[in-house]
C-alpha cells in the first residue's frame, strides 16, 4: 500500500541521484523511485534506468522497429511497457507500480495499477497507463473528477458506480458532499448532502457514532458513552457494548486503571453490581443475593450493594442502604417509608471475618471477639463464626439452651456440647457446675445453688458450711490459726467441709493421706497400726493393708466400710494351690485347688465361679465375665482391694483403664516406678504423674518425684507446698 500512496504524477524534475547517463533535468519519480525519462547518447531507459541501447533490443526499439540507438525508446517489446519514453517490466520496480500485469500483447501492459488508469490508445509506441489525480487510489480518466476510488484521508464524491472528485474526510466546504470535521479516515454516503461517515477520526479526537458520525474530544463523548481505544482505533462506545461495554448499562465512566471495560454508573431497568476489584455489571434482581442484596433506585438506577459496603447508596437524598463491616453474605434490609427517610442496614447472616454477632435488638455486626454474654462458637461443618447467646436458646444443631440470666459464659463443643456460666446478671451468681443462675442469701457468696445454698465465696472469705466467713488465716479452707498470716502459721482448725491435717494443713479426705482416717472432730487421725489406709480407727475399719498382708472384708457386699488385714495367699490355705498373683507387695491366689473352682479377688474361699468366671482351666479362670477382669489366673472386681488399686475401668472380662495411668495392653497393666502412684510410662522414675505416698513433685508436667524429707526434715507425707515449719513428733507423725 505504501508504493501506490507514494505513486505521485511524474513530473518532469531535477535529477537528485545523479543516474549515470541521464540527461540532466529528465528525471521523473514514480511510487517514490526516481527514473530517467532521456539519456544520453547510445543509451536508453530501461526500468528508469540509463541501459547501453545495444544491450537492450529485446526490450527497446525504435518505432519503425530499427535497433534502437537513441536517447529514449521508440516501441517496447515482450513483456514490457511503454511509460515516458522507457520500456518497464511489470513485475519488479518501479515498472509495478504503474502496470499490475502486461504480457498478454506484446509492449503493452494490461492491467494499470492503482494510481494510474490506461490509455485508450495504448500501443507498444505509447503510454499504456497515465496518473490520476494524486487524490485518486483509482481512476478512469485524468484531473480531479475522474476518480473511481481514493486515497485514505478521502471520499469519493460521487453516486455508486460513477466517477467523481476525491475529498479530504474532514472537509465542511466542498457542495453537496460534505465530510466530517477531524475525521482522518472515512467511506463515502454514495448520496448528495449526506455526510461521509468517518471510520477513524484525527489525533486527539474519537470517533462517536450515534446514528451519524462524528469526531468529539474524550469529554464530548457525551452520556451513554465512554472514550477507549478499539482495535487502535479512538471511539465514543456505547456505556451498553456488549463487546466493548458493559451489556444493559445505561451511564458510565472510562475505564479504571487496568481495566478494559467502563465502569458502569447505571444501568437500564437491570441492578448494578460492583465486584471487589472494581468491575461492574449489570444484573436482574434475583441474581442480586448471598453477598450482595439489591436496592430499589427509579431515579439513579437500581444498585446491587455489597453486604459489607458500610458507604452504601442513598436513594431520593435521605434514605440510605447500608450493609456490615466484613460481612460476608447478608439478607436485604426492610424498605424506608415515607419521606422522612433514615437508614437501613442488612442484616449479616455471615462474616469474612471474626464472628457474626446478634444484638438483643436484631442488629448484627462482624466482631473479632464475641462481647460479654455471648460465646464464640464455630460450626463444624460450614465452619461459620457466630456469637451466640449464654442467656437465651441459639441457632446451633443441635440447639444449646442458653442459662437464663447469665452475663459470661463458656462453650465446650463434644458428643455432648456444655455451656458453663461464670457470671450472671446482677443480683444473681452462678451455680458451683455454672448450669443455673441463682439469688444468693450471703452477699459474699460467689457460686450458690438453686436452694440459694452457698457453694463458694468471693475472694477474701472462705466456705463454711453454708455461711461465707471472713478469711483471716493463710491457709487454704482454714477458720482458726495461731500466727496468722505468717511463716510461723498453724492451723488449728477448718471449716466444716475439712479436716485438720497432722501439719495443719485442711484437706476434703483425710483419704489422701496414707495411713490417716477422717475422725468426727474434724481432724484427720491414723489409721490402726494394722491398716495402710482405713475409714475409721478400728482395726476392722482398714481400707488398704501393708504389703503382705491382705484385706477381708467385714461385710462382703459393703466393701465401702471396710475389713481386716490378714495373712496373705498360702498354698493350701482356703483351697489355694497357687500364690501366684502379686499385687502391692502381696501374694494373692492364682489357682484354686478345685479344678472347677477358680479365685475372685485373689481368694479361692466359698466363691461361686459361675457368677464371675465364664471360662476355667485347672482351676484358674481364662476368661472373666462382665464386670470383672482378668489378672493371673483370677477375677477382679474395681469397686474394691486388691483389684481397685490395679483397674479403674472393665470391659469384656478384661481392664481397660489402669489405676497408675498406664495404657492398659490387653487387659494388662504395666507398673510404675516406686516413686510413682500414676506414671505415663512403666517403671520409669522421670514419667511420673502423681507421687505415691511419702513422695512430692512440683508442677503438673511429667517429672520425677522426690521424698517428702528432701522439701522438709521429718515430713512423712506431703504435697509440694502442704508442709510447713511446724512441731513434727520424733517419730515423724502427729496423731
Amino acid at each position: 500500500m505504501l508504493a501506490i500512496y507514494l505513486a505521485v504524477g511524474a513530473l518532469a524534475a531535477v535529477c537528485k541521484n545523479n543516474d549515470n547517463n541521464c540527461v540532466t533535468g529528465q528525471c521523473d519519480t514514480v511510487g517514490g523511485t526516481e527514473i530517467c525519462t532521456r539519456c544520453e547518447a547510445t543509451y536508453v531507459p530501461i526500468n528508469g534506468k540509463c541501459a547501453l541501447a545495444a544491450d537492450s533490443q529485446e526490450k527497446c526499439k525504435n518505432a519503425d522497429n530499427s535497433a534502437a540507438g537513441e536517447q529514449t525508446c521508440g516501441k517496447c517489446l515482450s513483456t514490457t511497457f511503454m511509460y515516458k519514453g522507457g520500456c518497464y517490466d511489470s513485475t519488479v520496480p518501479p515498472g509495478n507500480v504503474i502496470c499490475s500485469e502486461a504480457g498478454s500483447t506484446a509492449g503493452q501492459c494490461e492491467t494499470c495499477a492503482d494510481g494510474y488508469f490506461k490509455n485508450s490508445g495504448a500501443s507498444p509506441t505509447s503510454d499504456s497507463c497515465s496518473e490520476c489525480d494524486p487524490t485518486c487510489l483509482t481512476c478512469s480518466t485524468a484531473g480531479v473528477s475522474g476518480c473511481k476510488s481514493c486515497k485514505e484521508g478521502y471520499f469519493l464524491g460521487a453516486t455508486s458506480g460513477t466517477a467523481g472528485k476525491c475529498i479530504q474526510c474532514s472537509s465542511k466546504t466542498e457542495q453537496n458532499w460534505p465530510g466530517v470535521e477531524s475525521c482522518a479516515k472515512c467511506t463515502s454516503s454514495n448520496t448528495q448532502n449526506t455526510p461521509a461517515t468517518c471510520t477513524e477520526c484525527a489525533e486527539n479526537y474519537y470517533l462517536k457514532t450515534n446514528g451519524a458520525t462524528s469526531c468529539v474530544t474524550a469529554e464530548q463523548c457525551g452520556e451513554g458513552f465512554f472514550a477507549t481505544t478499539v482495535e487502535n482505533i479512538k471511539k465514543c462506545v456505547s456505556c451498553g457494548d456488549a463487546t466493548n461495554g458493559v451489556d444493559g448499562c445505561e451511564k458510565c465512566t472510562a475505564p479504571a486503571q487496568g481495566k478494559v471495560k467502563p465502569t458502569c454508573t447505571k444501568c437500564t431497568g437491570k441492578y448494578l453490581k460492583t465486584a471487589p476489584d472494581g468491575t461492574t455489571t449489570c444484573i436482574e434482581k434475583n441474581a442480586c443475593t448471598n453477598d450482595f442484596f439489591p436496592v430499589d433506585d427509579s431515579s439513579n438506577g437500581h444498585k446491587c450493594v455489597s453486604c459489607g459496603d458500610t458507604t452504601g447508596v442513598t436513594v431520593d437524598t435521605n434514605k440510605n442502604y447500608v450493609g456490615v463491616a466484613n460481612c460476608a453474605k447478608c439478607n436485604a434490609p426492610q424498605a424506608i417509608q415515607g419521606s422522612s427517610g433514615g437508614t437501613a442496614t442488612a442484616t449479616c447472616t455471615e462474616c469474612a471475618a471474626g464472628f457474626l454477632h446478634t444484638s438483643s435488638e436484631g442488629a448484627t455486626s462482624c466482631v473479632e471477639t464475641c462481647p460479654e454474654g455471648y460465646f464464640e462458637h464455630t460450626a463444624s461443618n460450614t465452619k461459620k463464626k457466630t456469637c451466640q447467646s449464654c442467656a437465651t436458646a441459639n441457632s446451633l444443631n443441635p440447639s444449646v439452651t442458653g442459662i437464663p440470666g447469665c452475663a459470661s459464659c463458656t462453650y465446650t463443643e463434644g458428643d455432648t456440647s456444655v455451656l458453663t456460666c461464670s457470671e450472671c446478671e446482677q443480683g444473681k451468681k452462678p451455680s458451683l457446675d455454672g448450669k443455673s443462675c441463682n439469688t444468693c442469701s450471703d452477699s459474699n457468696c460467689a457460686f450458690c445453688n438453686s436452694q440459694q445454698v452457698c457453694e463458694g465465696c468471693n475472694s477474701g472469705y472462705i466456705l463454711d458450711g453454708a455461711a461465707c466467713t471472713q478469711q483471716t488465716c493463710s491457709t487454704p479452707d482454714c477458720k482458726t490459726c495461731t500466727n496468722p498470716k505468717t511463716a510461723n502459721e498453724a492451723c488449728t482448725a477448718c471449716v466444716s467441709t475439712h479436716y485438720l491435717t497432722p501439719t495443719a494443713q485442711c484437706i476434703a479426705d483425710c483419704a489422701a493421706l496414707s495411713g490417716y482416717h477422717g475422725d468426727a472432730d474434724k481432724t484427720c487421725k491414723r489409721c490402726d497400726p494394722s491398716c495402710a489406709d482405713c475409714v475409721g480407727a478400728g482395726a476392722n475399719q482398714c481400707s488398704a493393708c501393708p504389703a503382705g498382708r491382705a484385706l477381708k472384708y467385714t461385710q462382703p457386699d459393703t466393701p465401702s466400710n471396710g475389713g481386716s488385714c490378714g495373712e496373705q495367699c498360702a498354698v493350701s490355705a482356703d483351697g489355694c494351690a497357687d500364690c501366684g498373683a502379686q499385687i502391692g507387695g502381696t501374694a494373692y491366689c492364682s489357682r484354686c485347688t478345685n479344678t472347677q473352682q477358680a479365685p475372685l479377688n485373689g481368694d479361692c474361699a466359698a466363691n461361686s465361679r459361675a457368677a464371675f468366671c465364664q471360662q476355667v482351666s485347672n482351676g484358674a479362670c481364662t476368661q472373666c465375665k462382665e464386670g470383672y477382669f482378668l489378672r493371673d489366673g483370677g477375677c477382679y472386681q474395681i469397686d474394691r482391694q486388691p483389684g481397685k488399686s490395679v483397674c479403674t475401668a472393665a470391659q469384656g472380662g478384661k481392664c481397660t483403664t489402669c489405676a497408675n495411668g498406664l495404657t492398659a495392653d490387653n487387659g494388662s497393666c504395666g507398673v510404675c516406678h516406686a516413686s510413682c502412684a500414676t506414671c505415663s510410662a512403666a517403671g520409669d522414675a522421670s514419667k511420673c504423674k502423681t507421687c505415691a505416698t511419702g513422695y512430692y513433685k512440683t508442677g503438673t508436667a511429667d517429672g520425677p518425684c522426690k521424698p517428702c524429707s528432701q522439701g522438709l526434715a521429718g515430713c512423712r507425707q506431703c504435697t509440694a507446698t502442704s508442709c510447713r515449719h511446724v512441731p513434727v513428733p520424733r517419730d515423724g507423725r502427729r496423731d
